[in-house]
């Protein structure tokens, strides 16, 4: 019993000693490199403890401070774009011009020009200066402003609009009334080749031309705001319109007939006046007389009257009354001729130049207007190139002509300006010669 003591006790110690051992193995201090670092098993195997080594790993480098990343400020949200409604097209919107834009009177041009074409109404005058059309006078429709650059081969001028035709620039209108006559421009076109014979417009808004391929003649439309038609045929020329009076809309277009071949000379002429699409001849006399100019007309619908200056610079004076029937046409005109005298000579063998108005006749040196009366009176003397006039009322006639100097040297009249006089015809009838 006491041997078996003896060996618990020896074998308690030397348990203990082992126990010991193995706990001082265990390191004191933290190591110093990698390769010192060990762990103690959880428990010895064979009462011994070995220390495991680790396997050698790679030193990750030391990370270098970075400057501090501003947080980035949310984007704002993108609202949603809505699609826009489809522009619906609109009429344009005149703008009205200033008073600078459209003075009310425009002075006549103080510079010598090249005067080429005079053309004159009651409160304003177009000419052709320098290949240009220049207007001055009473600008109260713009009717005295035409577009820059306007050319003009024939002049038309109305109370509140005008128009030029050239085969430069087609036809080409202004003024607030252009609007009346607009469907001519819009719809026809005038080329370089063409020549225009016929060209007039009437103050209540209705334009006629024509123009042909290299001839003096061709077919006349006519037009308004409302419709277009066409006048006698594709040999007229010489169109004066008007309407028939202020009761009524409907327009007459006069114009010349011509009868002969182009190769025939002298040619032979006729005079026609349309209403409604309906024609009739007026009943000229003709006559063989040397041929001198291209015949000339004009009719003024208030005082239904027709005015022809035939090719041997004869005048003669209609009349004629309308009425309406139960023809297809619903008008009927009726012709009768004026009897005009004038007591210096045979007024039948006097030459005349042009056409001024229904009225007056200018014949080269003189103006000669008919009375009421109906007797021809000498009105004024001057001798120029050429002269428009218009007559404003029957007793009061606007006219207007170049003046410049006669160049001795080259044989010719150079114009400079343009000279515009108002007349009291009821005077003038009452002077004496």
């Amino acid at each position: 019993m006491k041997t078996n003591a003896r060996i618990g006790i020896w074998g308690v110690a030397l348990a203990t000693l082992t126990l010991a051992a193995c706990v001082e193995q265990q390191p004191t201090e933290p190591p110093t490199s990698p390769e010192e670092v060990t762990l103690v098993d959880e428990w010895c195997v064979d009462a011994m403890c070995e220390p495991v080594v680790m396997e050698e790993e790679d030193t990750p480098e030391p990370m270098m401070p970075t400057e501090p990343v501003e947080p980035e400020e949310p984007e704002e949200p993108v609202e949603p774009v809505e699609p826009e409604e489809p522009v619906m097209p609109t009429e344009p919107v005149p703008v009205e011009p200033t008073p600078e834009e459209r003075p009310n009177f425009i002075d006549p041009p103080d510079v010598d020009r090249r005067i080429t074409l005079v053309e004159t109404h009651s409160s304003y005058t177009c000419a052709v200066l320098d290949d240009e059309v220049t207007c001055w006078g009473y600008n109260f429709a713009g009717q005295a402003q035409p577009p820059e650059g306007t050319y003009a081969e024939h002049l038309t001028l109305a109370h509140d609009f005008a128009c030029a035709a050239s085969r430069a620039s087609g036809i080409v209108c202004w003024g607030d009334g252009a609007h009346r006559v607009q469907s001519i421009i819009d719809d026809h076109t005038i080329f370089t080749r063409h020549t225009i014979s016929a060209f007039d417009s009437s103050a209540r808004g209705a334009l006629c031309y024509n123009a042909d391929y290299g001839g003096l003649t061709g077919q006349i439309t006519c037009g308004d705001h409302e419709k277009q038609w066409q006048v006698g045929t594709t040999n007229g020329f010489g169109v004066s319109v008007d309407h028939l009076n202020t009761r009524t809309s409907l327009p007459i277009a006069c114009h010349i007939e011509q009868k002969s071949d182009t190769s025939t000379f002298p040619y032979d002429y006729s005079y026609h006046c349309t209403v409604e699409g309906e024609s009739w001849e007026i009943p000229v006399p003709t006559s063989d007389a040397e041929y001198l100019l291209r015949p000339q007309i004009k009719v003024d619908g208030l005082e239904q009257t027709i005015t022809i200056l035939d090719h041997t610079g004869a005048v003669h004076w209609f009349s004629f009354d309308w009425s309406w029937t139960r023809s297809n046409s619903g008008i009927q005109l009726d012709f009768r001729p004026i009897e005009v005298t004038w007591e210096y000579n045979d007024f039948s063998t006097h030459a005349h130049a042009k056409l001024l108005t229904p009225n007056c006749v200018w014949d080269g040196y003189a103006t000669f207007c008919r009375s009421p009366e109906n007797e021809l009176k000498y009105i004024f003397r001057h001798s120029v190139l050429f002269m428009a006039g218009h007559r404003t009322s029957r007793e009061n006639l606007h006219v207007c002509f170049p003046e410049g100097e006669f160049d001795e040297a080259y044989n010719t009249y150079n114009p400079a300006r343009v000279m515009c006089l108002d007349l009291s015809l009821l005077d003038l009838y009452h002077s004496s010669f």
